[in-house]
């Protein structure tokens, strides 16, 4: 049996102990990898791999739910302006994947949004509609988030980066 399979199996005898009761909250992730005697990375793919599983369930805190509102409300007020709104788009995503807890995916995604951001002023230059798409697409994330729904906010957020790639790809076949 591997370390993460046996990682697996600590977290599951948790559950079925009692220890960690249906519906109850995770530690955060280095108390669960000194709990378990594991370092944070197995601590992490043994919970990713019982969230597929559909054993554990992501849940957004009501602190990272209003952050995820406030960058909504903000895009909503700002999308006349041509510059405001990607910057709020920008902090409408780290809003979303702070909420994870997944410090690595946050990271991830500083370095490559500080790169988008230009590209974010100049779709709304360019389109007209963008920022009014790109509210179309953020308000159902922001409703499945609320509705404590990992499923359908999972559904709503690939469906985005997928829109947001095929419009991307269609400029860039465009160009002379």
């Amino acid at each position: 049996m591997s370390l993460a399979d046996e990682a697996i199996e600590e977290i599951r005898e948790l559950i079925r102990s009692g220890t960690m009761p249906p519906g109850s909250k995770l530690p955060p992730e280095p108390d669960l990898a000194a709990q378990l005697g594991l370092s944070r990375n197995l601590a992490r793919e043994a919970v990713k791999a019982l969230a597929v599983a559909r054993v554990l369930e992501g849940r957004i805190s009501e602190a990272g739910l209003a952050e995820v509102k406030r960058h909504l409300d903000a895009m909503r007020e700002a999308r006349d302006d041509v510059e405001q709104p990607g910057a709020h788009d920008a902090a409408f995503h780290r809003a979303v994947v702070a909420a994870t807890g997944n410090e690595s995916l946050v990271t991830l995604l500083d370095g490559v949004s500080g790169r988008t951001l230009r590209a974010r002023v100049w779709r709304g230059l360019v389109d007209s509609r963008a920022a009014g798409r790109t509210l179309a697409e953020h308000e159902p994330i922001f409703t499945a988030l609320s509705g404590r729904d990992t499923a359908l906010s999972q559904a709503a957020a690939l469906l985005h980066v997928s829109s947001t790639e095929q419009r991307l790809r269609a400029h860039l076949n465009e160009a002379p």
